[in-house]
């Protein structure tokens, strides 16, 4: 923990800024806060918008997806970002496979999966 704090501090003495969190509201929950992993709190929010022909933004269709810490640790954050951000031979549902073979369905136990 302490090599987090000397991060705490960079990101803190990184800026002539009010809030150099600004931009790193997740970083600062956990290195600074020190939020629970398993804590209800968002890790990621996906806002979708849709907009009709015409419509400009902000458009009347807009949704949000929130990516809590028990959608990273199932590995469903690729998923998620697989819909949203459509790539050619869709990357990250690869990276996920090779995550799950590699890591999550190891012989040895997972701290997650138990």
């Amino acid at each position: 923990l302490a090599g987090l704090d000397e991060v705490v501090e960079d990101i803190e003495s990184s800026g002539s800024d009010n809030n150099p969190w600004r931009n790193f509201d997740v970083l600062r929950l956990l290195l600074k806060d020190r939020l629970d992993w398993d804590s209800d709190t968002p890790v990621f929010v996906i806002d979708k918008e849709k907009c009709l022909k015409g419509e400009k933004s902000p458009c009347s269709n807009r949704t949000s997806e929130i990516i809590g810490p028990l959608e990273v640790q199932s590995g469903e954050i690729f998923d998620s970002f697989a819909k949203v951000w459509k790539e050619e031979n869709d990357p990250l549902l690869i990276k996920k496979e090779q995550l799950i073979e590699s890591f999550w369905d190891e012989g040895f136990g997972h701290i997650l999966n138990t």
